[in-house]
């Protein structure tokens, strides 16, 4: 008797993650003296930007040494701009993570790392949205315009970042309309079989409308289009309700550290 060949499946986790640190190598580079390197364990980023979040030290394999790593990081971010912070996964990182606790590193923020496996079938968009893909200047002005509000991020910055991301490979840039106004983004990262999802963002007085729900199916749907089997996103704590209800489960939580002790 023979079986038939099973065909392993990818570790969607190990995908996730991998997703994230395309998005961020390939949006880390906005100012002209930004320099990115890649020391094992790290993926180092100086984005040459006066925001500490966007200075990051990210680990791409297993940390067996975590003080060795910790080490490193800081020798490489010393001297460097206002500041970095680590972004480490809670529970793979967890030896970094607690040794960084121990020599009095804040833990600043706690953002769920949500897959959705398999796709669920896309919700209808509300009544009078347009999504469209970004292919010209103009486009790419209005994502910059309104991509980044709910980070915070200036216009200039948020160029800077879409103008990285447009046109990349796997990167589709989303601009949401009602009645020819652009009102919310989105970005599909489309890699392996994870479509990420980014940048999910709606203009302050069209909020409450479902429209960032609408901007995260689109940015689904590029995904399931080129045959991605899941989709994956960082929640803020105050959307991981509404993305549990669109199917998106937690699978682990990114913990952003500071850089350097409190």
């Amino acid at each position: 008797m023979t079986t038939a060949p099973t065909t392993r499946q990818p570790d969607l986790g190990v995908a996730m993650h991998a997703n994230a640190l395309a998005a961020l190598r390939q949006g880390s580079r906005i100012g002209p003296r930004a320099d990115v390197s890649e020391i094992e364990p790290w993926l180092l980023i100086d984005a040459d930007a006066d925001r500490e979040f966007l200075n990051v030290a990210v680990p791409t394999v297993a940390v067996d040494d975590p003080v060795a790593a910790v080490d490193t990081a800081e020798a490489w971010f010393a001297g460097r701009g206002p500041g970095f912070c680590y972004l480490l996964r809670e529970d793979l990182d967890a030896d970094v993570v607690a040794l960084l606790r121990s020599r009095g590193h804040a833990i600043q923020h706690r953002l769920p790392a949500m897959l959705m496996a398999p796709l669920a079938p896309a919700e209808p968009s509300p009544h009078g949205l347009v999504v469209e893909e970004v292919t010209d200047a103009g486009a790419l002005e209005a994502y910059a315009r309104l991509g980044g509000t709910e980070q915070g991020l200036d216009r200039s910055l948020m160029r800077a970042i879409a103008g990285l991301a447009y046109g990349a490979p796997g990167f589709v840039l989303l601009v949401g309309r009602v009645g020819g106004i652009p009102v919310a983004t989105s970005l599909a990262l489309l890699r392996g079989p994870v479509v990420g999802v980014y940048n999910v963002n709606v203009a302050p007085g069209m909020r409450g409308r479902g429209l960032g729900t609408a901007m995260t199916w689109a940015a689904i749907e590029r995904g399931r289009r080129v045959g991605a089997e899941a989709a994956f996103l960082e929640s803020t704590p105050a959307s991981h309700r509404l993305y549990e209800r669109m199917g998106f489960r937690w699978r682990y939580a990114y913990l952003q550290v500071a850089g350097y002790e409190t």
